[in-house]
């Protein structure tokens, strides 16, 4: 068998944006998909903004305000921006 090295893109994969499913909501603090058929099927109403957040995100962001640790919250991820 002879090495040959690996190529470092496959050619069949498409640079365009990947779109969510109908339905299917993602969380305003972390990058999880909220619907049926996903780890969190139930969305919980951001407590300070707009959009919806999954239970952990929920819960953190309930800590946080009995605690009174509600500054500014990381924006909501953009692939776009991507580092």
């Amino acid at each position: 068998m002879p090495d040959e090295p690996l190529p470092l893109f496959d050619p069949a994969e498409s640079d365009a944006p990947v779109t969510v499913p109908t339905g299917i909501r993602t969380c305003a603090e972390c990058t999880i998909l909220i619907g049926p058929g996903y780890l969190e099927p139930e969305p919980f109403a951001h407590p300070a903004r707009s959009g919806v957040v999954c239970w952990r995100c929920f819960e953190s962001l309930e800590r946080r305000a009995l605690r009174g640790d509600m500054g500014p919250s990381q924006p909501p991820w953009d692939p776009r921006r991507r580092r």
